[in-house]
């Protein structure tokens, strides 16, 4: 909860070091273009840094217990291990330096421009939520807009992604302020919404337009395994768009090309500090670690347990029931249940590729897989 404290993972660190470095440069208030030629030399050697674990099986397998005896559940608080779960949520240990939120009715600006709001409006910083389908948009957009000052924006509104211009985007940002005006948190006597979330995946192609639109805004963007991706849609595509009698490869193809160019617009937002990029895998692994991070990119005060208490809100499904009057699609009824279920990490749905399907997809983006910090299918299998 500390905003002078960043978390980060020697994993990520040295398999996605462009990406580290970006989270590092903004947090140390650095240009993130001096770190260009320092990531292009760490990614090239990152493969020689990453320990091969097969080599050290006999020595865990045999010092395992021991081990997990002196650690107790560090490890999965640190995102190792079988990851996250409900009962770790109570027992973690209240942070001491949580920033203090602006009570209701006080019109006074807080330390360090932290809530430039007033009485009547919702004018703190807007945040903005991006990222490829299928990559966790939706459970991210979740966490933030169960924070006790942040209003969600029920929906995909598209407002972002149809918007010609700046003006269309400075629009839209003054429409979520009036209905984020008009929001107070019933729960908690004192606290005051001053901040809107919205999340449509597709914003990822119009996040220049966005940060131009509204200056002040900030733009949370997460990304996933492409794999898991792949095969999510693939999923979809069948239950949606009837589209059962593509060939696996063809699905593949399609997913893949998607994901590619998602991914690919929003790295090229790499060196501005208004941009902050979170991997699902670490958030459903780590998340008290990985909304630290996010919180402090945010300016928000942390509050993991009202976060991680999401799927206690039914705003996701009272808007699907409110806009579906004609019944819901089976993938609007199976997120609807996954936003009501406490946070968890289970495995993901590449792992069904086969070797055909894999080959594809690394042949299309298998360079901008190991820049996320990826493994290969060729390395996944030899490391297994």
């Amino acid at each position: 909860g500390d905003s002078r404290v960043l978390f980060l993972q020697y994993e990520q660190a040295v398999s996605a070091p462009t990406i580290t470095l970006h989270t590092l440069a903004a947090f140390l208030t650095i240009p993130g273009n001096q770190f260009g030629s320092d990531a292009k030399q760490l990614a090239s050697s990152a493969a020689a840094a990453i320990l091969d674990r097969s080599s050290h099986a006999a020595r865990a397998a045999k010092h395992a217990a021991a081990f997990s005896d002196t650690v107790g559940d560090i490890p999965t608080r640190l995102g190792y291990g079988n990851g996250y779960s409900e009962e770790l949520k109570s027992s973690w240990p209240q942070s001491k330096h949580v920033h203090k939120i602006r009570s209701a009715g006080s019109s006074s600006t807080e330390q360090g421009g932290r809530y430039r709001t007033t009485d009547d409006e919702c004018t703190g910083p807007p945040i903005v939520v991006a990222g490829c389908g299928h990559s966790g948009t939706t459970l991210l957009v979740k966490l933030i807009g169960a924070h006790p000052v942040v209003y969600e924006v029920p929906g995909e509104t598209k407002q972002f992604t149809l918007a010609g211009n700046v003006n269309k985007v400075a629009h839209a940002d003054e429409n979520f302020a009036r209905k984020c005006s008009r929001v107070r948190d019933k729960q908690r006597v004192g606290r005051k919404k001053d901040r809107w979330v919205e999340k449509t995946a597709k914003n990822v192609a119009k996040i220049k337009l966005i940060l131009l639109g509204i200056p002040t805004a900030k733009v949370v963007v997460i990304y996933r395994d492409g794999r898991d991706v792949v095969m999510s849609l693939m999923e979809r595509a069948c239950e949606e768009a009837g589209l059962c009698n593509r060939t696996s490869l063809e699905g593949v193809a399609a997913g893949a090309q998607r994901w590619f160019q998602d991914n690919t617009a929003a790295l090229s937002h790499l060196n501005n500090h208004r941009v902050h990029f979170m991997q699902f895998e670490q958030l459903v692994r780590a998340p008290f670690l990985s909304l630290h991070n996010l919180c402090n990119f945010l300016q928000l005060s942390f509050e993991p347990m009202d976060m991680l208490s999401y799927h206690e809100d039914d705003l996701f499904d009272s808007h699907n029931r409110r806009h579906k009057m004609g019944g819901r699609s089976e993938h609007q009824v199976i997120r609807a249940e996954q936003m009501r279920t406490p946070l968890y990490f289970a495995e993901g749905k590449g792992s069904n590729m086969t070797e055909a399907e894999n080959a594809l997809f690394e042949e299309r983006d298998g360079e901008l897989y190991t820049v996320l910090g990826y493994r290969t299918f060729k390395d996944w299998r030899r490391r297994r």
